[in-house]
C-alpha cells in the first residue's frame, strides 16, 4: 500500500529498539517455526505487491522515495543515487513504497510536484493503484499452475502432475475460485454480523470466520506437515486474498484511492471542469475501517485460542 509522506523526511537508521525486535522475531519463528513460515510467506507476498506499486510507479513518471520491507522501527537503510530510500523494518508484517502526493493537500518538495502522483493522468493513477494487487493475483495463478504441474500424491504413493497448458488453466480457474469465495465470504461476514457478534457472546464458532495471526500459524504448520505442495497451494490462496482484499474500494486500502481516482475523472468529464478530491476528507472512513479490522483481528484471536479451525488437510 502506497503512502504519502513529506519529501524531506530524513533517512532513518538502526537503533538498539529494532535490533531487540528483530531479535525477539526471531525468538519466535525459533519456538514456532509456523510463525515464521507464515510470515515469510506474508513478507514475500507484501514485498511483491509493493514492487509492483513502485515499478509501474517509476514506468508511468512518478519519482516514490522510500520503499520498505516490514514496519516500525528501522532495521537497515541506505539512499540510492536516484534519491530512493530502501530499507528493512524491524517487524515482518507489512510494507510500504512512498509516493509523493497521494493527496491533494500533502507537503511535497516543488522540485517534485511534477513527478507526484496527484500530477498524473487518471490511467497512469489507476495502474500504479492496481499494479500492487494485480502482481499478488498474477503470483497466485503462477503458484496454483506450480501446484498443478507438480500434482498431488495419490493413494498409491505416485505424484501425477497436469501437462504445461492445462497447469496454466488451473492456475486461472483456481485463482478466480479463491476471488469468488473470498468476496462471497467478506459479503456473508458483513450480512450477518449480528449472528457473528452472538456467537462470540455465546462463546461459540460463527459458521463464517476468519484467521488471526494464531490460526494462520497453526494453519501453517499444519500444510508443512502434509506435504511442500500443500505449503505452496496455500501461499497462492494467501496472495490471491490479499489481493482481493486489497482492491476492496475503502480508504486506505488501493480500491479506495481507484475508486477516488475514477471518481475525480468522471465529474471532471461531467462538470467540464477539473475536479479534485481531498482523500484526507475520508479519514474518518479510513479511521473506522481500521478499527474494524483491528476489531475483527481481535475476535478471529479470541476464536483461534478458543476454538481452533478444524485442520483441513487431515
Amino acid at each position: 500500500m502506497s503512502r504519502a509522506t513529506d519529501s524531506t523526511t530524513p533517512v532513518p537508521r538502526c537503533s538498539l529498539l529494532a535490533v531487540a525486535s528483530a531479535l525477539a522475531v526471531l525468538v519466535v519463528g525459533v519456538l514456532r517455526p509456523g510463525a515464521l513460515l507464515f510470515l515469510s510467506i506474508i513478507m514475500v507476498s507484501v514485498v511483491a505487491h509493493e514492487a509492483g506499486h513502485f515499478w509501474v510507479a517509476r514506468h508511468v513518471g512518478m519519482r516514490p522515495t522510500e520503499f520498505f520491507a516490514g514496519m516500525g522501527p528501522t532495521l537497515w537503510s541506505r539512499r540510492s543515487p536516484r534519491g530512493v530510500d530502501w530499507g528493512v523494518k524491524a517487524f515482518p508484517v507489512g510494507g510500504f513504497v512512498t509516493i509523493p502526493g497521494m493527496t491533494s493537500s500533502a507537503v511535497v518538495d516543488p522540485e517534485l510536484e511534477p513527478y507526484t502522483y496527484r500530477a498524473a493522468t487518471t490511467w497512469r493513477r489507476l495502474a500504479t493503484i492496481l499494479a500492487g494487487p494485480a502482481v499478488n493475483l498474477l503470483i497466485a495463478a503462477g503458484l496454483f499452475a506450480l501446484v498443478a504441474r507438480i500434482g498431488y500424491v495419490g493413494s498409491d504413493g505416485t505424484r501425477s502432475g497436469a501437462g504445461l497448458l492445462d497447469a496454466v488453466r488451473f492456475g486461472r480457474d483456481a485463482t478466480w475460485g479463491v476471488i469468488t469465495s473470498t468476496l462471497w465470504s467478506l459479503g456473508e461476514l458483513v450480512m450477518t454480523v449480528p449472528n457473528y457478534v452472538a456467537d462470540l457472546f455465546a462463546n461459540t464458532s460463527p459458521d463464517t470466520r476468519f484467521l488471526s495471526p494464531v490460526g494462520a500459524t497453526r494453519l501453517t504448520e499444519q500444510a508443512a506437515a502434509d506435504d511442500v505442495v500443500t505449503v505452496i497451494a496455500f501461499a497462492a490462496v494467501l496472495n490471491a486474498s490479499l489481493g482481493v482484499f486489497n482492491l476492496l474500494p475503502l480508504v486506505p486500502l488501493d480500491g479506495g484511492h481507484a475508486l477516488i481516482a475514477v471518481t475525480e475523472k468522471g465529474l471532471t468529464v461531467l462538470r467540464r471542469r477539473p475536479v479534485t478530491f481531498d482523500a484526507n476528507r475520508l479519514t474518518p472512513l479510513a479511521v473506522g475501517v481500521i478499527g474494524a479490522l483491528v476489531a475483527l483481528t481481535a475476535t478471529s484471536l479470541w476464536l483461534d485460542i478458543a476454538h481452533p479451525a478444524a485442520n483441513p488437510f487431515s
